[in-house]
């Protein structure tokens, strides 16, 4: 059961996610304000388990709330999930390097802000909505700018991968949901789901970011284009 605090500087948002999340029955509690000073006052004083941030918090900056929380991790654990705007999607790499654990631009479903709090939960990280499409992208500038000198151990199982997963990291490094891939490859949801699983372990990574940036890392994206 997970301790949710909402801090986002929009009341109408703020309680939509709250009633989206108090009927989620993974959820224990869900607290909000608007607030990055009481944000931080919660986080330190009480057990949070997910932080929904967003951008534009009163008294103190969502970036130093972020920073702050990261810090605390040694000694308690917070996930932060930050909710941004198309107009604010720009923010997503600064929010990813601060430690940020999931992000989501845009709109968004009830669905899609408890399945991001499950995934934050169960350690991994999450992207929703434009998110995915702003990491592709600028892990495209990097590998343009500067192509990447993949490590031994990072080669050997590129190779070791099936033509199969090879095409199917691709796609997905290209930024193609499971659905998409699917439909390109003309196979079934579920198989493209094996692959992915198999992918991720086979190559030590956690979720659909890591594959990306292992796929980048390697000069995979560089050599597919």
């Amino acid at each position: 059961m997970s301790r949710v605090l909402i801090c986002h500087e929009w009341a109408i948002l703020r309680e939509g996610m709250r009633t989206q999340l108090e009927a989620e029955a993974s959820v224990e509690s869900v607290t909000s304000t608007d607030s990055g000073i009481a944000a931080m006052i919660e986080v330190t004083s009480r057990s949070v388990d997910v932080m929904v941030l967003g951008l534009n918090l009163r008294g103190l900056s969502s970036s130093e709330v972020l920073r702050r929380v990261m810090a605390e991790k040694a000694t308690r654990e917070c996930r932060v999930i930050v909710v941004l705007t198309r107009e604010e999607a720009a923010a997503t790499e600064d929010v990813l390097r601060l430690g940020a654990d999931g992000v989501i631009v845009d709109q968004f479903t009830a669905e899609d802000l408890c399945y991001a709090v499950r995934g934050v939960v169960a350690g991994h990280m999450v992207l929703m909505g434009g998110a995915a499409d702003r990491l592709v992208g600028w892990f495209r500038s990097v590998a343009e700018s500067s192509p990447p000198e993949p490590a031994e151990t990072d080669t050997a199982a590129l190779h070791a991968l099936t033509a199969r997963e090879r095409e199917i990291l691709e796609l997905v490094a290209h930024g193609n949901s499971t659905e998409e891939v699917a439909g390109l490859l003309a196979i079934g949801v579920t198989t493209v789901r094996t692959h992915l699983h198999r992918l991720r372990y086979k190559l030590g990574v956690r979720d659909r970011a890591g594959l990306v940036s292992y796929a980048f890392r390697t000069g995979l994206m560089v050599t597919a284009a």
